[in-house]
């Protein structure tokens, strides 16, 4: 063993990601950097709740709207 560990949420993502994909005719998966991206550098850096490893948002989180508004091109 090499003494690297696999960071199963990342795999899960990833799996989801890949299985949406599919379902549709045409798809592209591109990277964006954070800083062309300012709604989800914030959403990144956003402090968890205590005990949680993850949060879902039911509507989009007040900490990101202004973001969201800033950020067509």
């Amino acid at each position: 063993m090499n003494n690297k560990k696999i960071n199963f949420g990342c795999c899960n993502w990833t799996k989801d990601a890949m299985k949406w994909r599919q379902r549709f005719e045409a798809a592209n998966v591109t990277w964006v950097s954070r800083t062309n991206n300012g709604p989800a550098d914030l959403l990144a850096k956003h402090r968890l709740p205590d005990n949680c490893s993850f949060q879902y948002h039911y509507y989009v989180p007040p900490f990101i709207v202004s973001a969201l508004h800033c950020n067509h091109s």
